[in-house]
C-alpha cells in the first residue's frame, strides 16, 4: 500500500490550565498622606502580609500628596463601608484595628483580582483594578515561555504524525483503486475507534516503539499501551546484552577457568601430601592471589554492567504520537512511563483525556507532567 502526504493544520498547545479567567475580589484600601506612606507600609507588611493576595501591590500612588494603601481582604463578600465605623467589627480583624489606632479615617473597599494571569499579556487588563506583580507559573511549561519555538517544531511534528497516520493505514488491507483508498482512509481516520502510536527519541529523531490497537486481543491492549510495552521490551533485551556482555568480559573462558581452578586445587592437595609445609603454604598463597584477582576483575565487570544499565526512567526524554487523542488509562501510562511530549491528531470529546473531554495533564497531584500538543489534519493526497 502506499504512503500517504498528510497535510496539518498549525501545531496548536494545550495548555495544562484553561485559559486566564478575571475573577475579582473586595479589598479594603486606605489612603495615607505620602509622608506616612513609607512607615505604615513596613509596619503593614511585617506585621499583616497579604497571604492570599501575594500578586497585589501593597501600594499605589493616588495623587502627588497622598498614596492609597492595601489594609487587607474584605473579611466577606458582601462586607460593606457602614462596616468600616463599626468597632465591633473591626476590632475582630488586626489589619483593620492597626489603621484605626493610627488615625486613618480615609478607608473605603474596592475591587482587585483574587489571583495573578498565567499570561504576561493578560497583566494590563489585572492592573484595570488594582496593580499586581508578575511572576512566572511555577508549572508554566517551555512552549508557554517561549511561544515561538511552536513553528520552529511544526516540522519535527508533522513529520513524525505523517509516519505515526501511514502506520494506522497500513493496519487496513484495501484492495480498492487508488481513489476509493484516499476515500476509505480519510474515512476511517476520522470515524474509527482503532489508533495506532509511535514513540520518538528527539535527540537522535529513531522510533524507539510502535503499537497498533489490538483491544480485539486483549481489552487493555491500546496503541499506546502497547507502544510503551514494546520499549520496554527493547530495554529488557539491550539489559539483558549489557549483563551477558561484561560477564563475557569478566570471566570470557569461564569454563576453562573453572577447569584450570580444578586443576589448581588438586595439584595443591598433591603439594601438601608430598612436600614440606613450605611449599604447601607458597602455592596455598598462590591459589589465593588467583582468586583474589579473578574477585576484582567480576567487581570490575559488575561495576561496569552498573553504569551501564543505570539510565533514565524507560520514555524520559521521549515523545510520543498518536493518532487518536489518548483516553485516560494511556494518558496515565504515559505520565508513569515519564514520556515528554504527546502530540495526537484527532480529538476524542467523548474518551478523550488531553484535552478532548478532560485534562489529565493538568492535575497538579500527579508526579510528572508532560506537554500536549494538537496537530489537526488538513487534507489528505496520494503521493
Amino acid at each position: 500500500m502506499m504512503d500517504f502526504d498528510l497535510k496539518f493544520e498549525t501545531l496548536k498547545f494545550i495548555r495544562s490550565q484553561d485559559d486566564d479567567i478575571l475573577v475579582l475580589t473586595n479589598i479594603v484600601v486606605a489612603s495615607v498622606p505620602l509622608k506616612f506612606g513609607n512607615n505604615l507600609i513596613r509596619q503593614l507588611t511585617s506585621k499583616y502580609p497579604l497571604d492570599s493576595l501575594k500578586h497585589l501591590k501593597r501600594v499605589k500612588k493616588k495623587s502627588e500628596e497622598r498614596l492609597e494603601i492595601v489594609v487587607c481582604e474584605a473579611p466577606f463578600p458582601d462586607f460593606v463601608i457602614q462596616q468600616l465605623k463599626d468597632d465591633s467589627v473591626i476590632n475582630l480583624y488586626p489589619a483593620l484595628k492597626f489603621i484605626k489606632d493610627n488615625n486613618i479615617d480615609d478607608i473605603y473597599i474596592t475591587k482587585a483580582s483574587n489571583s495573578p494571569p498565567r499570561d504576561k499579556t493578560n497583566v494590563p487588563k489585572w492592573n484595570e483594578y488594582w496593580p499586581i506583580l508578575w511572576r512566572i507559573p511555577d508549572n508554566l511549561s517551555e512552549v508557554e515561555l517561549n511561544p515561538t519555538s511552536l513553528i520552529s517544531a511544526q516540522p519535527y511534528f508533522e513529520k513524525y504524525m505523517n509516519i505515526a497516520c501511514n502506520k494506522f493505514f497500513k493496519s487496513f488491507i484495501c484492495d480498492d483503486s487508488t481513489e476509493s483508498v484516499v476515500t476509505k482512509v480519510s474515512t476511517e481516520l476520522s470515524t474509527c475507534c482503532t489508533n495506532s502510536a509511535i514513540i520518538v527519541d528527539p535527540a537522535t529523531s529513531l522510533i524507539i516503539g510502535e503499537g497498533f490497537d489490538r483491544t480485539n486481543i486483549h481489552p487493555l491492549d491500546h496503541a499506546v499501551m502497547v507502544a510503551i510495552k514494546d520499549v520496554a521490551n527493547k530495554i529488557l533485551i539491550v539489559e539483558s546484552q549489557t549483563v551477558i556482555g561484561a560477564k563475557k568480559m569478566a570471566d570470557p573462558l569461564s569454563h576453562e577457568d573453572e577447569s584450570e581452578n580444578a586443576e589448581m586445587e588438586k595439584e595443591a592437595k598433591r603439594q601438601r601430601l608430598n612436600e614440606g609445609n613450605e611449599e604447601c603454604i607458597s602455592s596455598s598463597s598462590f591459589h589465593l592471589q588467583t582468586l583474589e584477582a579473578k574477585s576484582t576483575l567480576e567487581e570490575s565487570a559488575t561495576c561496569q554492567v552498573r553504569a551501564k544499565v543505570d539510565r533514565p526512567y524507560m520514555c524520559t526524554g521521549l515523545d510520543c504520537f498518536v493518532v487518536r487523542e489518548p483516553c485516560v488509562m494511556c494518558a496515565m501510562a504515559m505520565v508513569h512511563s515519564r514520556i515528554q511530549r504527546v502530540v495526537y491528531c484527532i480529538p476524542d470529546l467523548e474518551f478523550g483525556a488531553l484535552g478532548g473531554k478532560f485534562k489529565l495533564h493538568s492535575q497538579r497531584t500527579l508526579n510528572h507532567h508532560y506537554e500536549v500538543f494538537h496537530l489537526p489534519q488538513k487534507e489528505i493526497s496520494n503521493i
